[in-house]
Order: C-alpha cells, then sequence, then structure tokens
C-alpha cells in the first residue's frame, strides 16, 4: 500500500492510502504529474483547508471507498450542517 501525507493549514499532518486519496481529482492530478514535488514527496500542503474540514473529507474518502457499487442501502454520510460552506469550498477544491 503506498500512502500519502496530506497537511492541513494548521499543519496537521493525515496519513492515507494512496489510492484513497485518489477519489480527489486535484490529488491525484498532483501525484501524477512529472515535475511535481508532491509526486515524489507523497506529501501535499493544502493552506486553504482547515484541519477540520480536511479530517471530514478524508473522512468522505473512506466512505465513498466503503459504499461506492454497494447493492445495500447506503448509510447517509454524517456531518455537522454549520461546516457545509467549508465543506463545499473543499470539495470545490479538492475535486471531490
Amino acid at each position: 500500500m503506498k500512502v500519502l501525507r496530506l497537511i492541513s493549514r494548521e499543519g496537521h499532518i493525515f496519513i492515507l492510502d494512496e489510492k484513497i486519496a485518489s477519489y480527489s481529482r486535484f490529488i491525484s492530478s498532483a501525484l501524477s504529474s512529472k515535475g511535481f514535488v508532491e509526486g515524489e514527496s507523497r506529501k501535499i500542503t493544502l493552506m486553504c483547508i482547515s484541519t477540520e474540514t480536511l479530517e471530514k473529507c478524508i473522512q468522505y474518502f473512506y466512505y465513498k471507498e466503503r459504499w461506492e457499487g454497494s447493492l445495500c442501502d447506503v448509510p447517509e454520510f454524517q456531518f455537522n450542517i454549520e461546516s457545509s460552506l467549508d465543506l463545499l469550498a473543499a470539495a470545490s477544491f479538492l475535486g471531490a
């Protein structure tokens, strides 16, 4: 398993499976593009995304991995309604 480090605006480091992170078009592109430091270091700093928001985005990536293509009832993804705008902005940036 290849791992990737995502770093939030506050400097919190999240370590996750690169396959999971590839649900983000931005991350996938950064990792696969030649000449990008992120592709070699496997470390991406996301200065525009807070720790709390990035954590919830990563939880969504794992949720999507778990339930994509499922034939059973898929549970609703849970999030705090007050964080909706931050999550929407992060999802737009990440291409999730």
